[in-house]
């Protein structure tokens, strides 16, 4: 029997460099620090939309709607001839992407609000992306680790700094990680090479670092 998310084809960029390292890396913990318009959140709807191609089923939680605005954007329009053909079906009320017919338990994209951990409880993802991870009640991973223990999966932290908080221990751990299992990325603004260079020079001399 062939799965009908194996037939969807995202329409979605090729990860920049900086994007492309943990978008493929192994690591089963991800820590991506990037500054203002690097390109994180975009990174990581790349990321969501070729998991959901594997049949994975993905979790996204941003601290705010108005910052989980971008990622549910930017999936939308990945998809959106699979959802025009049938091949996905999607809730805005929801904000969920999924292969028509499948279980509760099936392949999808879950976009999510999460200033409050709590607010993930009852759901669960073998991907969870955690975006403006800073922002978040330092209490989250209580609540996102136990969705692992079933099928297993990887969690991204991602995030601004925003002074020594729980992010950047998070950031210092997989720096000094020696297993594998965390992978670290840091990249800024200038990384991104869809911004207009000039623009950014012009902006960047009139703010701290």
């Amino acid at each position: 029997m062939t799965h009908g998310w194996l037939k969807i084809r995202p329409d979605c960029p090729e990860p920049h460099v900086k994007q492309r390292g943990f978008v493929l890396s192994p690591a089963i913990r991800k820590v991506v620090v990037a500054g203002r318009r690097a390109g994180k959140t975009t990174g990581m709807a790349i990321n969501a939309a070729r998991r959901l191609r594997e049949g994975k089923r993905v979790l996204y939680a941003g601290p705010t709607a108005e910052q989980t605005d971008r990622f549910w954007y930017a999936i939308r329009h990945y998809y959106r001839d699979d959802v025009a053909a049938g091949l996905l079906r999607k809730s805005e009320t929801k904000r969920i992407i999924e292969p028509p017919g499948v279980d509760e338990n099936g392949p999808r994209i879950r976009v999510k609000t999460a200033f409050n951990a709590d607010m993930l409880r009852g759901d669960w993802g073998n991907e969870i992306l955690l975006d403006e991870y800073s922002l978040m009640s330092s209490d989250v991973d209580e609540v996102v680790l136990p969705m692992l223990l079933d099928r297993g999966g990887t969690i991204t932290y991602g995030g601004t700094p925003k002074r020594k908080n729980h992010f950047f221990h998070k950031y210092v751990q997989a720096m000094a990680d020696t297993t594998g299992r965390w992978g670290a990325w840091h990249f800024t603004s200038h990384d991104n090479p869809y911004l207009d260079a000039a623009t950014l020079e012009e902006i960047s001399q009139d703010l701290t670092e």
